[in-house]
């Protein structure tokens, strides 16, 4: 996702090949990168929730999403779930669009959350061997905004 390399619409159909380019998550906007993951108002209600739950400031585009998670201030466990949160938000987006366009499977915002709490808690819970007092410090970070 980092290198550009997502298949969206947009980028199919510069490679020449036929496809719907509306987004298939709103049907409003041509599906790109930064509409897919940012602009969407499918999107947008997923992130407004994520950035609430980990102190982030929503954004609409990769770039500045990016280049806030690299400045973000705060401490070890705060950045690294933010990161968790973000790499989660992402493939859970892209598994919905995925879904849509190959099982017609729809999910709403509130159930993809819902599925996107309980990975982010299954991945703290996986720390726990390691490192408990880490895990049980991410837990207690991702339960205090609720």
């Amino acid at each position: 996702m980092v290198l550009n390399r997502c298949p969206t619409k947009d980028r199919l159909l510069n490679w020449g090949l036929q496809t719907d380019a509306l987004c298939v998550l709103c049907r409003a906007y041509d599906e790109s990168k930064d509409h897919l993951f940012f602009q969407c108002c499918y999107s947008k209600d997923l992130w407004d929730r994520v950035a609430h739950k980990c102190d982030l400031t929503s954004s609409s585009s990769w770039e500045t999403t990016l280049q806030s998670l690299r400045c973000s201030p705060g401490t070890r466990l705060q950045k690294k779930l933010r990161l968790l949160s973000w790499q989660a938000t992402i493939y859970l987006i892209w598994s919905e669009r995925n879904s849509r366009i190959h099982r017609n499977h729809f999910k709403s915002h509130t159930a993809l959350f819902r599925e996107l709490d309980h990975l982010i808690r299954i991945r703290i819970a996986s720390f726990r061997f390691n490192d408990p007092a880490q895990s049980s410090d991410l837990l207690s970070l991702w339960f205090l905004r609720s």
